[in-house]
């Protein structure tokens, strides 16, 4: 008979914590003011105008070019993904 094997210790980072208990150290500062305490989720939905520096032309711009309409949408676009793959590369 096989022996059970033993607990798994605990992932790191913060994978094992529930979804609303993540948290990346100071995304609020990059968005602004209105969006301060809102979910992860809730500045992935938000219009990319809702990052600091980013105006609603820029994000009228974005959405012409590249159909980017909200942060997941600009974080997860494959153009801007293959640049910072070229960018890490290039260090």
């Amino acid at each position: 008979m096989q022996k059970a094997l033993p607990a798994q210790p605990m992932p790191h980072g913060f994978g094992w914590l529930a979804k609303e208990q993540r948290t990346m150290a100071g995304i609020e500062d990059h968005f602004d003011k209105a969006y301060h305490g809102k979910s992860v989720d809730e500045l992935a939905a938000s219009p990319v105008d809702a990052l600091k520096g980013v105006t609603e032309a820029d994000g009228e711009h974005l959405k012409a070019a590249f159909g980017i309409k909200t942060v997941k949408d600009l974080g997860t676009n494959k153009f801007f993904l293959w640049a910072q793959d070229v960018a890490k590369q290039a260090k």
